[in-house]
Formats: structure tokens, C-alpha cells, sequence
């Protein structure tokens, strides 16, 4: 039922030219589910991961940040071409993302569009400019 939380963070990055009926809200609404009217609340992602999925999705939630940590953890260890800003950001991402899915999701592009052009820059044959 509130599933959908998890789709939407997923879904977010897609531009709404090629998904124009793309989903605006994730679903539920925080207030209501309490009983309270009238009052602006927030959650962070560890209520988030409960509110879809009960207990085993907190659990889930919990190895799967956990997991990042050690990804960015092996940056600043074996990334010995690795620049000390990169690990820097993706530290800034998992500790903002413990404030939503959708701040994980969002914040995460930059890492993403690194690991892209790092890629790109692998592949290069060597003596090309």
C-alpha cells in the first residue's frame, strides 16, 4: 500500500518529457496516518523504509546504507587515483540522505555522473589527448 514512497525516489530521476504522467507525491500522507490534523510532519528514511514495508524494510533500508558506507569507505582506501573530494561528497550524500529517500536519490547524481565520466576517461586509449 505505501510502497510507493520507494517507487517515487526510484522513479524521480526520469524527466517528465519522456514520462509525462509521472507520479507527484509519494503516496502518503505523513499527518493522516498519525491522526493529526492541521500540523506539518517529516520523517527521515528509516520511517520512510517502515511505512513501506514494516520492520523488514527498515532492516533492508539499514544493510543498504550500510553497504554505501563501505563503497564510499573503499574510496578513501583503495582509490589510490581517487580524488579526496569524491569521497568527501559521497559522505555528504549517505549522511543527507538519512533525511529521505528522495535526498539520497537527488544528491546521489553527482557520484553517478563521476563514476560515468570515469568510465568514459578509462576506456580512452592511451597517448590521446
Amino acid at each position: 500500500m505505501y510502497s510507493q514512497q520507494v517507487i517515487f525516489a526510484l522513479i524521480r530521476p526520469i524527466p517528465r518529457v519522456f514520462w509525462p504522467d509521472k507520479p507527484v507525491d509519494p503516496g502518503f500522507d505523513l499527518p493522516s496516518l498519525v491522526n493529526m490534523k492541521g500540523v506539518s510532519l517529516s520523517s527521515s528514511i528509516l520511517g520512510e523504509w517502515y511505512l513501506s514495508w514494516g520492520w523488514y524494510a527498515l532492516i533492508f533500508g539499514g544493510w543498504l546504507h550500510g553497504r554505501l558506507a563501505v563503497s564510499a569507505n573503499q574510496l578513501r582506501d583503495y582509490g589510490k587515483h581517487t580524488n579526496p573530494i569524491v569521497f568527501a561528497l559521497a559522505i555528504m550524500i549517505l549522511v543527507s540522505g538519512m533525511r529521505s529517500m528522495q535526498d539520497l536519490v537527488i544528491m546521489s547524481y553527482a557520484i553517478v555522473a563521476w563514476w560515468g565520466i570515469n568510465r568514459l576517461v578509462a576506456q580512452r586509449p592511451l597517448g590521446v589527448a
